[in-house]
């Protein structure tokens, strides 16, 4: 797919490059510790990672909004997801759809 530089919108990049854990989230311990709340954090990257929480009720309405979707996956899914990445040669023909991404 072509797009032009009018098209493009970095926030949806940003949500396009990242997923976050099931497992993580929810829990502000296991944020802190285990680099949770990744998507708030390419979006707000200066912001202290103990205040990302307080963002997700306008951050959802936001995704409400645009109909986008915020990747979840497990922890299991990124492990195996980064090594099938290590190994790819090609471009993948079918990158997600953050709008039609379904959890």
């Amino acid at each position: 797919m072509n797009k032009t530089v009018q098209d493009y919108d970095w926030g949806i990049s940003q949500l396009d490059a990242v997923m976050d854990r099931k497992e993580i989230s929810g829990s502000h311990f296991l944020v802190l510790t285990n680099f949770g709340d990744h998507a708030l954090h390419h979006l707000f990257p200066t912001l202290d990672h103990g205040t990302l929480e307080l963002l997700y009720p306008t951050f959802k309405d936001v995704l409400n909004k645009f109909d986008l979707d915020l990747r979840m996956v497990s922890q299991w899914d990124t492990i195996t997801g980064g090594f099938q990445q290590l190994v790819r040669t090609e471009p993948n023909p079918n990158p997600p759809d953050l709008k039609k991404y379904k959890k």
